[in-house]
């Protein structure tokens, strides 16, 4: 309930202080906290020059997708695993930008399989768990299921924390975590894929055309690949087992061409 009230208080303070902000350039964006989110917002400046931009970020998909059901932003960059995510409302539009998202798990870098290429969910029975962020998204149950679908039940010693939080645990031996394939990582802590990819994200563009043309729509979904694809590069470098493992790879949809 404390979760899903995030939402409701941040719509009440937005209504507080007006719905929209003054102009007609002003462009409201929701995402979900992330890695490049910085790197985005040079991008979409860059290439949207006649837009006032503003950003609202949360953990959670389903806060998220809800500002966008209330009006409170015009375009939203959101993540989850598939069926979890509400309907679109009545008006609103979406594409598909990365679909398959497998997600890794972090361990600590002393951690007794840290040196595997792959591991096995069910390897990390008996390893206590630091819960997804924005459990009400449908994270922490999709990852209840896949390991209750490996022979256990997850032991969850943190749930809800921040990113930073919930790595300093894992790097001083506390537990074990997912992370998306962006995820930027520490020389504390290995990121390992997991065998079969039990766990699969999806992200998706939502707008409303009313607010945001086509044109608009294609600019924000290529930046969005485009500093994905960066954050992806950076980040796996120092993964050894990146190259060996293309199955673990996320896909990115790039924009349809227009129609000649």
């Amino acid at each position: 309930m404390l979760r899903r009230a995030r939402g409701i208080l941040a719509e009440m303070g937005e209504l507080v202080a007006g719905v929209r902000p003054a102009g007609v350039g002003a462009l409201r964006l929701g995402a979900l906290r992330s890695s490049f989110i910085g790197a985005l917002m040079v991008r979409l400046q860059e290439d949207l020059p006649g837009r006032e931009l503003s950003t609202r970020v949360d953990s959670s998909g389903v806060v998220v997708a809800q500002l966008l059901a209330n009006d409170l932003v015009d375009v939203v960059m959101i993540g989850a695993h598939k069926g979890h995510l509400p309907a679109c409302p009545p008006g609103v539009l979406e594409r598909v930008i990365i679909d398959p998202e497998p997600l890794y798990v972090v361990l600590a870098a002393d951690h007794r399989m840290a040196c595997l290429d792959t591991i096995d969910l069910a390897d990390l029975a008996k390893d206590w768990w630091i819960g997804p962020p924005g459990g009400d998204d449908g994270s922490l149950a999709v990852f209840r299921e896949a390991c209750e679908a490996a022979g256990f039940t997850p032991r969850l010693r943190y749930t809800n924390l921040e990113a930073m939080d919930a790595e300093q645990l894992v790097a001083t031996g506390q537990g074990a975590m997912m992370c998306v394939p962006t995820y930027p990582g520490r020389r504390e802590v290995a990121v390992l894929p997991l065998s079969g990819q039990p766990i699969i994200g999806h992200r998706v563009l939502r707008w409303r055309p009313e607010a945001v043309t086509t044109a608009e729509v294609d600019v924000i979904h290529q930046a969005t690949v485009d500093v994905y694809s960066e954050a992806l590069r950076r980040n796996t470098t120092t993964l050894p087992w990146w190259d060996r493992h293309p199955e673990a790879h996320p896909v990115l949809w790039s924009p349809a061409p227009a129609p000649v």
